[in-house]
């Protein structure tokens, strides 16, 4: 018999917390990652998407930073 791992993958996205960076990671949940979600500014935005993705029954952690700069992404 094979023994089969449940693993869960986690995604990141950047720049999700509106437009097709949201779209893309409601997708992902849909189909069974959990997500990391970036965002540069927009609070509200990254934490309307989480709680859809978390009524998934993923989970979704926000990451603020702005991927232009360097020093914030370490």
């Amino acid at each position: 018999m094979e023994k089969t791992s449940k693993q869960n993958t986690v995604v990141l996205i950047t720049g999700a917390s509106r437009g097709i960076g949201a779209a893309i990671a409601r997708r992902c949940a849909t189909g069974g990652h959990d997500i990391w979600l970036n965002y540069r500014s927009n609070y509200e935005a990254a934490q309307s998407v989480q709680k859809e993705i978390e009524a998934l029954g993923r989970s979704c952690r926000l990451l603020p930073f702005d991927v232009r700069d360097e020093k914030s992404v370490h």
